[in-house]
């Protein structure tokens, strides 16, 4: 019996086609992209998420209903602007010459001009704000309570993150920022003496 001769064997080593070439490198090129594409894509899921937690436990979270009695001890997320001041410029209300009708005037007037902000109750005398921050839309509920003192028109300004334990310094900017506005205001009744505004 005579043997074959092993040369004479076919080689069955398998040959990459052109096909098979391109096919690889499509795939290759495919997972590159995919991976860059998580990249920047991870981060913006991330941010999505936790704003829906934001929004949801902001949601659960109530505000105090009414012009809170004081900020908590210690917080970091309060700034008060009435009877038992707390952080803020230290006063106790801003005081105008105004009627109590264009101090609330001005009060709306800046409220309608401050992005993210909105009246949530308008008890006339109070206003109840929400506002929200600038990235992570953190609610925060600012009060207002329009009173009269002597002839002067006194205006209490209360704001209170609804989350956290700090605020950077949300609060305090946001209610100097009003203060400011107020004290500033182009108003028709300057001397007037004030009224009380009348509960809703």
């Amino acid at each position: 019996m005579s043997k074959r001769d092993p040369r004479s064997a076919p080689d069955t080593t398998p040959v990459s086609s052109d096909g098979d070439l391109a096919e690889a490198g499509s795939s290759d090129r495919w997972r590159r992209a995919w991976q860059r594409r998580r990249v920047i894509f991870a981060p913006l899921a991330v941010y999505l998420v936790a704003l829906g937690l934001v929004q949801v436990f902001g949601g659960l979270a109530e505000p105090v209903g009414g012009f809170p009695e004081r900020c908590p001890e210690a917080s970091q997320n309060c700034t008060r602007i009435a009877d038992q001041p707390f952080r803020g410029d230290g006063r106790d209300g801003v005081r105008l010459n105004v009627s109590s009708g264009e101090a609330r005037a001005a009060v709306l007037d800046w409220v309608e001009n401050t992005a993210r902000t909105e009246v949530t109750h308008d008890g006339n005398a109070e206003l109840e704000v929400l506002a929200r921050t600038r990235w992570m839309r953190y609610p925060d509920d600012m009060y207002v309570r329009f009173s009269c003192e002597g002839e002067q028109t006194l205006v209490e300004i209360h704001s209170e993150s609804r989350l956290g334990a700090g605020d950077l310094g949300v609060n305090d900017g946001r209610v100097l920022s009003l203060v400011t506005h107020i004290e500033s205001y182009d108003y028709s009744t300057a001397g007037e003496v004030c009224t009380p505004l009348p509960m809703a």
